[in-house]
């Protein structure tokens, strides 16, 4: 592949990446639980982002300096909230692309990993959804991709850019401790180059004492957040066997969500979990195999740390708190379909083709059902029960769909006038609204949200099996995440 074609299509494949993005993005979903919970402090301008925020939610200053920065400047649409992590995701394209190239000197690898990087649905989806978890993503590349190469002022960036992503990215420091550690194995016998890494690591701890001391000790949500990310937190007890499926199934369901996010658990699903775990576990025997060493340090290193902090319960080892090591697991795919690739290639040119099609085939046609991806629509339940709400008729907004449904009604998205609205911001709600409800009188709509299978279902559907007891349901209206039911409350007995 000559230079000129290999630009023409690495440029092509970025643009389309950053298309769906943008598409994603202009698809404006509606906010989700987690979502809007940090987003209520963030254009709340009398909260500062430096202190503890709203509904136990904890973020890195800087990113919400600039989420806050965003909706000073163009409003509080969910779109603003989105733009800062949408940025950082198309940036990270060309620091991948600088990062591969480097690191395995195969235009057919970079290639490969900047399609898979385009099309992976947990990147799609977090390039629009205010979490920081595409700040993560952008920081690992851009460090990595500094680290290894040969510039001049290679320190000196370092030394800036690693001190700034601390206040950018919770989990920023395993990657800084893993550049760290690789420049001084490297530069073990050119002393004055080891100073310089000495140097740098030195301000590195400095700033992250700075950040600890202010935004981290004794934070007022750390029993909370503790309690909650439990699950996630390594065991250490190895006599039981549940302690040895752990990681295997945190890992699994992070490489299932990364490429197969939406896909409905059937037997397809396994099948091309499988085909895909044998790409990547062929992909790493490729990188040990043929000794590219830097991927490999930087593939096991920054995981073994975050294994050993989860196990000190010190960070949750989940999910999308594992978004900062996307990078390296879609590389590692990227080496497997090389290899097959290569077999192919020997038996047949045309072979080897088909073999990249298919590969990258079944991950686009598993998620293109899914695209736009959607996760709790309430704007279409909201808009449903507008269309459809008359005179005499009340509504009841359950706990989860709360902050969004207030949210929203400072947005003027919701515009229910004389219509009485039931809408505590308790969020320990389950048992009290049953209460609540049996006291209600008349048709009253029920609204939910954050309804789906890893958290709020059950309490949802415990409380639609109540209704449904103690009721008649007239209307319904059910999307992704979200339901509004139209309800006789008259049949209950009180």
């Amino acid at each position: 592949m000559n230079k000129s074609n290999y630009k023409i299509i690495v440029w092509a494949i970025i643009i389309i990446g950053i298309a769906i993005r943008l598409i994603q993005f202009f698809f404006n979903r509606s906010l989700m639980l987690s979502e809007v919970s940090l987003a209520v402090s963030v254009i709340d301008h009398n909260v500062s982002v430096f202190k503890p925020l709203a509904n136990n939610q904890v973020a890195p200053v800087f990113f919400l300096c600039f989420l806050r920065f965003f909706v000073s400047v163009f409003g509080n649409s969910e779109m603003a909230l989105r733009a800062f992590p949408l940025i950082m995701s198309i940036l990270t394209f060309p620091f991948l692309k600088l990062f591969v190239e480097q690191a395995s000197k195969n235009k057919i690898v970079v290639i490969l990993t900047l399609i898979l990087y385009s099309i992976a649905p947990l990147l799609i989806r977090y390039s629009s959804e205010v979490k920081q978890y595409t700040v993560d993503a952008f920081f690992t590349v851009l460090l990595l991709s500094l680290a290894i190469s040969n510039r001049r002022n290679k320190y000196l960036l370092l030394l800036i850019l690693g001190s700034a992503s601390i206040f950018f990215s919770n989990v920023i420091v395993l990657i800084l401790f893993s550049i760290g550690l690789f420049l001084t194995f490297q530069n073990t016998h050119h002393r004055k180059t080891l100073r310089k890494v000495i140097g740098v690591c030195f301000i590195w701890l400095l700033f992250f004492g700075l950040y600890y001391a202010l935004f981290i000790h004794n934070h007022p949500t750390k029993d909370f957040m503790n309690k909650y990310w439990d699950f996630a937190f390594m065991p250490t007890d190895f006599g039981k066997l549940d302690t040895w499926l752990w990681l295997p199934n945190e890992l699994i369901l992070f490489f299932k969500n990364l490429i197969l996010l939406n896909l409905k658990t059937n037997w397809i699903l396994y099948a091309l979990l499988g085909i895909n775990s044998c790409i990547l576990i062929l992909g790493f025997l490729y990188v040990a195999k043929n000794k590219f060493w830097i991927i490999l340090f930087y593939t096991l290193i920054p995981i073994l740390l975050h294994l050993g902090i989860s196990a000190l319960h010190l960070y949750p080892f989940h999910g999308r708190l594992l978004l900062y090591y996307s990078p390296m697991v879609i590389i590692l795919m990227a080496f497997g379909i090389y290899f097959l690739y290569e077999l192919a290639l020997k038996v047949n040119k045309r072979l080897s083709f088909w073999v990249i099609g298919l590969l990258l085939g079944n991950i686009i046609a598993a998620n293109t059902a899914y695209f736009p991806i959607k996760k709790e629509e309430i704007k279409e339940s909201i808009e449903y029960v507008e269309s459809n709400i008359v005179p005499g008729q009340q509504i009841y907004v359950y706990g989860h769909a709360v902050l969004a449904f207030q949210y929203y009604k400072k947005r003027g998205i919701v515009n229910f006038e004389n219509v009485k609205v039931w809408c505590h911001e308790d969020r320990i709600f389950h048992s009290e609204s049953k209460l609540e409800a049996k006291l209600l009188k008349g048709e009253t709509w029920f609204l939910f949200s954050h309804i789906n299978r890893v958290s709020g279902y059950s309490d949802y559907k415990d409380m639609l099996k109540f209704l449904k007891q103690n009721g008649i349901i007239l209307q319904r209206f059910e999307t992704v995440g979200s339901a509004a039911y139209l309800i006789d409350m008259n049949q209950i007995d009180n």
